[in-house]
């Protein structure tokens, strides 16, 4: 079952579109079902890399310490980067801009988690990664 509102994804183009405009890229959505957000090509339309956005949805960036992710997305990750041979990164999505890191980059601490969980979800309480943010890229809108 699939639980990402509208208004998650227009959250998610956001901050799709702020990170390609720091780096100059074009991204391609994968699809509403897929386990990578985004693959992103430069401006002559090769495949450089793959994006992954994680929302923080009513959260400011220098309210918040940390970022979490569920283990089992940072192994998706890491698979298609596998796969592709091209770099991924991970964003988090806050009222006022984007926190990012390439996950070869990321450290953290891991413990199971999640949310209280909802009818027809697998994946509510899970093993769980927090990121500080202090470790993490910044940009506001």
């Amino acid at each position: 079952m699939k639980f990402e509102t509208k208004k998650d994804r227009e959250r998610q183009k956001k901050a799709c579109d702020k990170f390609c405009s720091v780096f100059d890229l074009l991204s391609i959505d994968k699809g509403e079902y897929s386990k990578v957000d985004y693959d992103l090509n430069n401006k002559n339309g090769y495949f450089i890399g793959s994006l992954e956005v994680k929302g923080c949805p009513d959260r400011k960036i220098e309210d918040s310490l940390t970022c979490q992710v569920a283990m089992r997305k940072l192994i998706d990750l890491q698979k298609y980067q596998n796969q592709t041979k091209k770099p991924a990164a991970i964003c988090w999505a806050f009222e006022d801009g984007i926190v990012y890191e390439r996950i070869e980059n990321l450290f953290g601490t891991f413990k199971m988690g999640g949310r209280k969980p909802r009818a027809g979800s697998h994946h509510d309480i899970e093993l769980m990664v927090s990121v500080e943010i202090k470790n993490l890229t910044k940009y506001y809108y």
